[in-house]
């Protein structure tokens, strides 16, 4: 996204109110998104990811697969209790707040409700496991590359 210092100083503003002052100053700091249609962002980011050169084998030589990761409803709560409110993982701004609400302390009363964090957990030791389709690692894998604006470090 372009920069915006109006918007940047008051979410700013928003964030001082609640607290949060590592967060505000942050984002005063932040040098925002780089503009990916710029030739030289965009040769920057060619250089910095490469096409593969080969493909990921489907199977890896010698890996056991005796020891299997299973996920639990219980460690998934565990983790949706745990997130921070008002963060999110990278350049996405997907907040984990979106992820809390699927571990209420008071059981869900609709079927549905109640199965979301054995999904989740299913998910997750399927992913970790290897046991999904070949084409959803590739489809997961598959970097949205967002070029963020850094100042060079300056020398002295």
């Amino acid at each position: 996204r372009p920069a915006n210092p109006e918007r940047d100083v008051k979410a700013a503003i928003a964030l001082l109110a609640k607290g949060k002052f590592s967060d505000a100053a942050k984002l005063l700091q932040s040098h925002s998104l780089a503009d990916i249609a710029d030739p030289a962002v965009l040769q920057q980011m060619l250089a910095k990811h490469p096409p593969r050169r080969s493909p990921v084998p489907a199977v890896i030589p010698g890996l056991d697969t005796t020891n299997r990761l299973v996920v639990g409803v219980t460690e998934m709560e565990e983790a949706y209790r745990g997130l921070k409110t008002d963060n999110a993982q990278g350049a996405s701004l997907w907040r984990y707040e979106c992820l809390i609400p699927l571990a209420p302390t008071e059981p869900f009363v609709g079927d549905a409700a109640r199965h979301v964090l054995g999904s989740h957990a299913w998910l997750a030791s399927s992913f970790a496991n290897g046991d999904l389709p070949p084409w959803f690692y590739f489809v997961f894998c598959a970097a949205r590359c967002v070029p963020l604006r850094k100042c060079a470090v300056q020398a002295g």
